[in-house]
């Protein structure tokens, strides 16, 4: 009588995948984001019958934010949520499936309350086999503090992203194509903050959006967000033009001071008068008195 031995082992079928990521925007970057992701696929064999098939499944393991929730969608459709821990690591064990090509989706939210963007793969699942999706990079998130400011006013960029890593942000305005890129490093809870101070940068509409460096790797861009810089506005003083001893009027004392000091040289402190409310050319003459004449009010 011979007895059957059952050998099984396995064979492993590992495919790296990179997927690209793009953005459709009014300014292009100077170059796309990649983030790479590797698909195995372990498909248990024996050497004879009877056994009960092996379940089909996709194990899927990445990065998301310090204990954020991560949504778990397949072919669109919501499925389940999962918790990243500390370290930002989390996964997820797709079961019930059959073979085939599938298409799997992930987001996850920042501690503001705003979504990333999505994260998704068409992945080729083995039947009565396990497959594991690995190296899955969800983008940063971002926002702003206001949509709009005026020039000179700063603006503050921030969001979440993996715990201890780079975020790299670029920002241009929404008329043409090149961009400015700024590198901040989120904490160990993964918030990041850049504040860009627009007194050099031209007024208009922007478009702003972020990515973050995991050494090794980048991941896709975050959503793209605008804000707009507007001129800013003359402020208008807080005192009377030619009102030369501040009484909120323009009259024929102003004009007894002015000629007090007519053709003389001004004293330190009345040249600080002279510069803000005269014609600011460090004497008295006709061109002053022209001046608390047009603002007389007797």
């Amino acid at each position: 009588m011979y007895e059957r031995f059952h050998v099984f082992f396995y064979i492993l079928i590992s495919v790296t995948i990179t997927f690209f990521f793009s953005q459709e925007v009014a300014f292009s970057a100077s170059s796309v984001s990649t983030s790479t992701i590797s698909i195995t696929a372990v498909v248990p064999s024996s050497g004879g019958g009877g056994e009960t098939p092996a379940p089909t499944e996709v194990n899927f393991f990445g990065k998301a934010y310090p204990n954020s929730t991560v949504a778990f969608l397949k072919e669109a459709v919501f499925v389940e949520n999962t918790t990243a821990n500390f370290s930002s690591d989390f996964e997820i064990n797709a079961t019930g499936l059959t073979g085939g090509t599938y298409l799997f989706s992930f987001y996850s939210e920042d501690l503001y309350g705003t979504q990333s963007s999505l994260v998704t793969m068409s992945v080729d699942v083995v039947d009565s086999a396990t497959t594991i999706v690995s190296n899955i990079f969800l983008p940063p998130t971002i926002n702003t503090d206001k949509s709009s400011v005026k020039q000179e006013e700063n603006i503050t960029i921030f969001g979440q992203t993996t715990g201890g890593s780079d975020v790299i942000i670029e920002f241009g305005l929404a008329s043409t194509s090149s961009s400015t890129i700024a590198i901040v490093e989120g904490g160990g809870d993964g918030l990041y903050e850049y504040i860009l101070d627009t007194t050099a940068l031209s007024l208009g509409d922007y478009n702003v959006k972020a990515k973050t460096d995991l050494g090794a790797v980048e991941t896709s861009y975050s959503k793209i967000i605008s804000f707009s810089i507007e001129e800013k506005e003359e402020e208008e003083p807080d005192f009377l033009m030619a009102d030369l001893n501040d009484d909120g009027k323009v009259d024929v004392v102003d004009f007894s001071i002015a000629a007090f000091w007519y053709k003389q040289i001004l004293s330190e402190d009345f040249a600080l008068i002279e510069a803000e409310r005269l014609n600011n050319d460090g004497k008295i003459n006709l061109i002053d008195f022209s001046m608390i004449a047009y603002y007389w009010t007797g």
